[in-house]
């Protein structure tokens, strides 16, 4: 709810037109992503049965088995999470390096 309102608040206010803030709302946005990504893998991981999944000890050497429906596809997508959480703090970091940048041309 916070990403939320923060997305918001960014997008009324008109003070936060600058780059840096323009990052900032880029970053809440995959952050926001991010989040939903987590909660529906952990959701469809809780419905999959027991014997979809084989888990040994190694977790390097987890898979997933077949035969593959749509809810064991949803699954292996949402733990893709990592395209979503690499761009969010791309444009965190961009967002903090403009920021910085213009703090110090001041």
């Amino acid at each position: 709810m916070a990403i939320i309102f923060l997305l918001y608040f960014l997008r009324k206010n008109p003070d936060v037109k600058t780059k840096p803030w323009r990052y900032f709302r880029w970053s809440l946005f995959f952050f926001l992503l991010w989040n939903l990504d987590a909660m529906a893998a952990h959701i469809f991981k809780k419905r999959l049965p027991e014997t979809a999944l084989y888990l040994p000890p190694n977790p390097f050497e987890h898979a997933l088995l077949g035969p593959l429906n749509w809810e064991k596809w949803f699954f292996y997508i949402t733990h893709f999470d990592h395209l979503l959480c690499v761009p969010a703090m791309f444009f965190l970091m961009q967002s903090l390096r403009h920021f910085y940048q213009s703090k110090n041309s001041l």
